[in-house]
C-alpha cells in the first residue's frame, strides 16, 4: 500500500490522471532489455518483442521471454543489459558521438553508462561511484558487457570536479533519490518514504550536481536524472541549480520522447520559466516506472585543459612485458595496443589521465603477472574473447554447464581459449589433454 501522504502529494502534481497513475502501480512492473551492439548480435535467438520507441535497440520484456532474463547464458555473455525502461530515456535525449569524454558521476548497476559505451566505443567513459560495494557491482556489469574503455572510480563527487574541471563532454548526474518511481518494484521505497527523506535527498542533489557541473566543458552538455517524482528532488533543484549556474541552459528533446511523458512543471515561485523542457515519465503514461530528467547544455566559452597521467598507471618491466607478448603470441590472432600496469595487474587501458586515488578498473584486466606467468582475468576473455586462436562454439546446455562452473571436453590444443555462446565470448578455459577447465568466476556462476 502507497503512504497516504505520497498519494496527497501525488493528485496536486496529476490532477485528473491521479487514479489512473494508481491503477497502474498495482498491476506488474514493467521489464526491458537493451540489445548490446558492441556485439554482432543481428542473430540472437530472442523472440519477437515489442520495441521501446526512444531507445535504440531497446526492447519491453513480456511473457514471451522464454526463461528468466538474468539466468540465461545471453545475459552471462552480455549479449544484452536489463533496465527500466524510462531509466533509458536520459541518455536517449541527445546524439552521443563517438570519440568523446564521458563522466557518469553516480553511475551503478551501470545502464546508462552501458549506454554510453555503445555510442562511444573509441571515447573514454569515466563511471564513478561513491559506494564501494556498489562500485563493485558497476565493475562486475561492465566487465560482462564487455566494454573496452570505462574507467571506474569510487570517489565523491567533490573529488571528481576538482580533477576534472572544465573537461568531459558530456556529463550523466543519475543523483541518488528518494525512489518513488520504484515503489511497485521495491518494497523497501515504500517503507522508506518520508518527507524528511526527500528534503534529505533534494540536498545532497543539489551538491552532487553542482560538483557535476564544474567538470562539463563549455559546449559539453549535462544530463541530471532521478527515478522520483518529488518537485524537491526534481524541477525545484533544476531552477535553483540554473539560478546560480547562468552558463546552463535547458535544452529541449526529440518528440518521440516528449510523446511518452509529460513536461516539467513550472512551479509557483520559480524562476527559469521553460522548466516544461524537463521530461517527468510515469507508468500511465508510458510502460515503465518513473523517471525525471533535464538535458542542459553549458555555453561554449572556451576549452579546458587536458590534464597529465596520475600515478595509478604504470609501464611493464622488461619482464613482465615479455610475459604479456608470449601469453599474446601463443593465445591470440592479433596483440591489443595500449598494455600497462594497473595495481598487480597488466591492463590494456585508455590514454586517459587518471586519479591517484579511487580507481577501481582501468579499461580491460588482462591478468594477473605471477611467478613468470599470466592469469587471464575474465574481463580479458569478455572483451577480446573473440580474437583467441583456440575457440569453443558452445550449444545451450554446453553454455549452462560452463556458466554453472562445469568442465567441458573438446578436442583443442592446450593453452588458453575462449567459450562463445551465439557468437559472444561468454569466459575463459584452459585446455589440458582435451579437457577445458572452467575459468568462469566463481561469483558469478549459477547452480540449476
Amino acid at each position: 500500500m502507497l503512504p497516504a501522504e505520497f498519494e496527497s502529494r501525488m493528485k496536486i502534481l496529476l490532477g485528473d490522471t491521479f487514479q489512473s497513475f494508481i491503477e497502474e502501480c498495482s498491476k506488474p512492473p514493467v521489464k526491458a532489455i537493451s540489445i548490446n551492439t558492441l556485439y554482432d548480435v543481428s542473430f540472437l535467438p530472442l523472440p519477437d518483442l515489442k520495441k521501446i520507441p526512444y531507445a535504440a535497440g531497446a526492447y519491453y520484456i513480456d511473457e514471451s521471454f522464454p526463461e528468466k532474463p538474468g539466468r540465461t547464458p545471453l545475459h552471462h555473455a552480455g549479449a544484452y543489459y536489463i533496465q527500466e525502461p524510462s531509466a533509458m530515456a536520459p541518455l536517449s535525449s541527445l546524439e552521443i558521438k563517438d570519440g568523446i569524454k564521458i563522466l557518469d558521476m553516480c553511475a551503478s548497476p551501470g545502464g546508462k553508462t552501458v549506454q554510453a559505451a555503445m555510442k562511444n566505443r573509441s571515447g573514454v567513459i569515466v563511471a564513478n561511484e561513491i559506494d564501494r560495494q556498489r562500485a563493485m557491482t558497476l565493475v562486475q556489469n561492465i566487465e560482462r558487457m564487455g566494454i573496452k574503455n570505462c574507467i571506474v572510480t569510487s570517489l565523491e563527487s567533490s573529488a571528481i570536479a576538482m580533477r576534472y574541471p572544465d573537461f568531459f563532454d558530456l556529463v550523466v548526474c543519475d543523483a541518488p533519490c528518494s525512489g518513488e518511481g520504484m515503489m511497485r518494484k521495491n518494497s523497501l521505497a515504500i517503507s522508506m518514504w518520508n518527507t524528511g527523506n526527500i528534503k534529505m535527498c533534494a540536498a545532497r542533489q543539489r551538491k552532487i550536481l553542482n560538483n557535476a557541473a564544474l567538470t562539463v566543458r563549455h559546449g559539453g552538455n549535462l544530463i541530471y536524472s532521478t527515478c522520483t517524482f518529488s518537485l524537491e528532488e526534481n524541477e525545484m533543484t533544476i531552477d535553483s541549480f540554473l539560478e546560480t549556474h547562468p552558463d546552463f541552459k535547458l535544452r529541449a528533446v526529440p518528440e518521440v520522447l516528449r510523446q511518452a511523458s509529460l513536461d516539467g512543471i513550472c512551479f509557483d515561485g520559480c524562476k527559469s520559466k521553460d522548466l516544461d523542457k524537463c521530461r517527468r515519465f510515469y507508468p500511465h503514461i508510458s510502460p515503465g516506472e518513473g523517471q525525471f530528467f533535464a538535458l542542459m547544455q553549458r555555453d561554449d566559452d572556451e576549452q579546458g585543459e587536458f590534464l597529465p597521467h596520475g600515478a595509478a598507471l604504470q609501464e611493464l618491466s622488461p619482464s613482465e612485458l615479455k610475459i604479456v607478448s608470449d601469453f599474446f603470441d601463443s593465445s591470440l590472432e592479433s596483440a591489443p595496443i595500449g598494455v600497462k600496469k594497473f595495481l598487480e595487474s597488466a591492463v590494456i587501458s585508455p590514454d586517459f589521465p587518471l586519479p591517484d586515488t579511487g580507481v577501481l578498473l582501468a579499461g580491460v584486466r588482462i591478468g594477473q603477472i605471477s611467478k613468470g606467468r599470466i592469469i587471464p582475468h575474465h574481463q580479458f576473455f569478455s572483451a577480446y574473447g573473440r580474437l583467441f586462436l583456440r575457440q569453443k562454439g558452445l550449444d545451450k546446455e554446453e553454455a549452462k554447464r560452463y556458466i554453472s562452473g562445469q568442465t567441458l571436453d573438446a578436442d583443442i590444443k592446450d593453452g588458453w581459449g575462449a567459450a562463445l555462446f551465439c557468437g559472444i565470448p561468454l569466459g575463459g578455459f584452459k585446455a589440458v589433454s582435451g579437457c577445458l577447465k572452467n575459468h568462469y568466476p566463481k561469483g558469478f556462476r549459477q547452480s540449476g
